[in-house]
């Protein structure tokens, strides 16, 4: 017969817990539960944060580029937090507004522009008064792009909701943006 390890270790461990449930006054039958909870291996493994970020956008998944599906897949990352310094589960440590809008295009099959990671490069796209749902809104200076989730109408006024990567160090939702004004691209894969 081998050696197994297993065969002596669990009883002892059984044996130490049940011996030291007496000296913290834990009942020894919770002790010997205890014990053998941390007695069973360990299978289970940390999603990262690009792994989180893609089973989240997948329930959105089509088999053609639809708006309803760009904004699906921006919605289901609100949320999600940069670390470090402007590192994100999009693309590289740096400000990754555009790389959030071009990782939701790109796993929605769509297209994006250039250089996307510069917001100021998703002007390349036509510029239209009156977005859609899945086009983008860039600020005026070209400093921030988000991705267009909802066009409405309140009391006459038009109300425009986006979602943004690196928006208070997440993914955030914005209705009627605070920055200052915004221009508006559509979406040439929609």
């Amino acid at each position: 017969m081998s050696w197994n390890p297993s065969r002596f270790l669990v009883p002892f461990a059984l044996t130490v817990a049940l011996l030291s449930g007496f000296v913290t006054g834990v009942a020894p039958a919770q002790a010997a539960e205890r014990s053998a909870a941390s007695a069973a291996p360990v299978t289970a493994f940390a999603e990262t944060p690009q792994q989180k970020a893609a089973r989240l956008a997948k329930p959105c998944l089509k088999s053609k580029v639809t708006r309803s599906e760009i904004v699906c897949i921006a919605k289901s990352q609100r949320g999600m937090k940069e670390w470090g310094n402007n590192c994100n589960p999009y693309g590289w440590c740096d400000q990754w507004c555009g790389m959030f809008a071009q990782w939701v295009m790109k796993k929605a099959g769509g297209k994006y522009p250039s250089g996307y990671a510069l917001a100021g490069n998703w002007r390349k796209w036509k510029k239209v008064t009156t977005p859609k749902p899945g086009d983008v809104a860039v600020k005026s200076d070209g400093q921030h792009v988000e991705i267009v989730v909802s066009v409405t109408k309140k009391n006459g006024k038009r109300i425009i909701g986006s979602i943004g990567g690196n928006s208070g160090d997440k993914v955030t939702y914005h209705s009627n943006n605070s920055y200052a004004r915004w221009t508006y691209h559509l979406n040439p894969a929609v």
